[in-house]
């Protein structure tokens, strides 16, 4: 009796969901091979993460060709699929809390900046204010208050990313790029990169964000990078095994048990990293200097939780947890894609060089904060990687109130999926939309009219918290390589894949040359 009163709610739910949005001529058109009760959750069955690429791109074509809103369903909840570029915004600037998929990461992440929900509280803050915040921990206290939100969060956040501290961290930048370059050197003529990014990418986020010496603790850095890889797997599974979303079914799997030790693991070396960072603080506090200027991020947060208890200390640690999560591969894989693009394209490659020599000089130098503003060029390189290449290919979004669209209107509560790689690559882009072509961001008329198309950083209201730091820790790394060596790749054989992130999956090997 139990299972047929089961089936029956079950009936009556699709029945619901299909007539409020399948049978209104006011509603986006369904994605192809939908079917009752379980949407098109049949089409998600394969695991393989180059497969899940290639549905996500027949979606998108799918999308782009209906004009740039539909409906794909997980079972009987509807999920508005948008690659409209203006569509996009609206929704991300309007609706601001992530969707069920991010669940997902809460076991491990908890209430970071990138799980945490919103709520209606705001702070605004200058940087003058934020600058001063850092040695009035009081007012700090005062005006940021205790919410567990991701609006109070992310105030917090910015006390670490102030212009004075990623200044700062410009003499580490210089010295993992020149770490990198040896690595380089002891590889053969033609390799893949990505593992060496990734490694030094690492290496770099626990130095500048945590203070973590690499060289010292590369037991501390070996563990968590094998720790990431492995939720990274957990976490992909629950998603393409759409059963496994609901945490009635996830909690008596195979995949729960394989995470909880995972997430252990995590935490365990988020708890010592803490521990060893808050003890080491003390002592620069007694000394009241920090040598070389040199000041980790996240210093100034774990200052105020110390003395004002702002942050709780498992608040802390899933603020550090966040921060390596969302810094470890994005950076490392946006430069494989770079690297790839300009050993594809000898004359762009060149054109950065003779902006890097005009610049630096046929010296050795080490890059300078005077220098960043100049490498306009290297900076205009980025971007069109990440327009073509986003690491964040779609960003789950849920509606906090109905929202009204172009030709449609997105129901509160209703979940939604943004489309960051067909948003870069509309039709407004131009002719050459697929093609790369830095120059275009030289000249503000050869980019869309719509000037919020472009979501290489995320879109709307909960944009990348750490887009200056990454930009300026690949600028750093593209300055030190392109001066070193000449790169050939080709770009025609890259094919993608796509778990938590949009990677390689093959074909990005590059071949070096040593500059004379």
């Amino acid at each position: 009796m139990f299972i047929l009163f089961l089936l029956t709610c079950c009936g009556l739910m699709w029945l619901v969901r299909y007539l409020s949005y399948h049978l209104s001529s006011k509603t986006p058109p369904l994605y192809a091979g939908w079917l009752p009760f379980i949407g098109h959750v049949h089409l998600m069955f394969q695991c393989d993460p180059t497969k899940i690429w290639d549905f996500y791109k027949n979606i998108s074509k799918y999308c782009m060709a209906k004009g740039g809103v539909i409906i794909f369903s997980l079972g009987p909840r509807p999920i508005y699929y948008v690659t409209d570029p203006e569509d996009a915004y609206t929704i991300a600037n309007s609706s601001v809390d992530k969707n069920f998929t991010f669940k997902i990461a809460k076991p491990w992440l908890g209430n970071g900046l990138l799980t945490a929900t919103d709520d209606i509280v705001d702070f605004s803050f200058s940087a003058s204010e934020l600058e001063s915040m850092l040695t009035d921990l009081s007012t700090a206290s005062l005006q940021i208050g205790l919410s567990p939100t991701w609006r109070a969060h992310r105030k917090v956040m910015n006390l670490a990313f102030t212009q004075r501290i990623l200044d700062g961290l410009i003499p580490v930048f210089n010295k993992q790029a020149k770490r990198l370059m040896n690595e380089f050197e002891s590889q053969k003529k033609t390799f893949n990169p990505e593992p060496l990014l990734l490694k030094n990418n690492l290496e770099t986020i626990c130095k500048t964000s945590l203070g973590l010496d690499a060289d010292e603790r590369q037991d501390l850095v070996n563990e968590y990078a094998a720790s990431l890889r492995a939720i990274f797997g957990t976490m992909f599974e629950r998603f393409v095994k759409s059963w496994l979303i609901s945490d009635a079914v996830f909690y008596f799997s195979s995949v729960k048990k394989r995470q909880d030790k995972i997430i252990n693991g995590l935490h365990n070396l988020s708890t010592t990293i803490l521990e060893n960072r808050k003890a080491e603080i003390k002592k620069l506090k007694e000394n009241q200097f920090y040598a070389d200027n040199f000041q980790p991020l996240l210093d100034p947060i774990l200052e105020i939780t110390l003395d004002k208890g702002l942050l709780t200390e498992k608040e802390m640690k899933e603020e550090i947890d966040t921060i390596i999560f969302g810094g470890h591969d994005t950076s490392a894989t946006t430069l494989t894609y770079t690297l790839m693009l300009l050993g594809s394209d000898a004359a762009r490659q060149e054109k950065a060089y003779q902006e890097i020599l005009q610049i630096m000089g046929d010296s050795s130098r080490d890059v300078e904060k005077e220098d960043f503003p100049k490498l306009t060029y290297l900076e205009c390189i980025l971007k069109e990687s990440l327009r073509l290449y986003p690491i964040a290919p779609a960003f789950p979004r849920v509606a906090l109130k109905d929202i009204k669209l172009k030709n449609y209107t997105f129901p509160a509560g209703t979940n939604c999926m943004i489309d960051a790689w067909s948003v870069q690559r509309h039709s407004m882009w131009g002719p050459d939309a697929n093609k790369f072509r830095p120059e275009r961001w030289q000249d503000p008329l050869a980019l869309p009219e719509f000037q919020k198309a472009f979501a290489g950083f995320g879109i709307g209201k909960r944009t990348c918290i750490g887009k200056p730091y990454a930009t300026m820790s690949m600028k750093v790394i593209l300055v030190h390589l392109l001066r070193t060596y000449k790169i050939s790749a080709d770009i025609s054989e890259l094919t993608l894949k796509m778990d938590s992130l949009l990677r390689p999956q093959s074909g990005h090997v590059i071949t070096v040359e040593r500059r004379k």
